[in-house]
């Protein structure tokens, strides 16, 4: 008899396209997420990929190095604006595809609402006692 060996190698589609909001609004002191969506050159959607995410400024906005979920949780550290840079990772660990930014704005909690802290008020009194 004759024997055969063969080789399949599985090579991963590669990620094109990172879909997310071209802004994030935030509250300071909150965590909170936003959606991706990852896709190839044709449009399909891809899932269970390692994306890395990267703030400009961790102190206005931090973020996870790497996630590998539909959400990219953000925490609100202080009042300002940031850039979240998303980029794909192969199996290797290397970016493909194209890059995408995001821009994060901190914005002071409503008047009256507490986050991360402790609200602590002092009235003057006027008149006679």
């Amino acid at each position: 008899g004759r024997n055969a060996t063969s080789t399949l190698v599985i090579l991963q589609i590669p990620v094109d396209t990172i879909f997310a909001p071209p802004t994030f609004s935030i509250v300071r002191g909150t965590t909170t997420g936003f959606t991706i969506t990852l896709r190839d050159a044709n449009g399909n959607e891809i899932r269970n990929r390692v994306v890395s995410v990267v703030s400009a400024q961790p102190n206005i906005a931090a973020v996870p190095q790497l996630i590998q979920t539909s959400t990219v949780p953000v925490s609100a550290i202080a009042v300002g604006q940031t850039e979240l840079t998303l980029r794909a990772l192969n199996s290797n660990g290397q970016a493909e595809g194209k890059a995408t930014k995001v821009t994060v704005i901190v914005t002071l909690p409503p008047a009256g609402v507490v986050t991360g802290g402790n609200i602590t008020s002092s009235a003057a009194r006027s008149g006679p006692p």
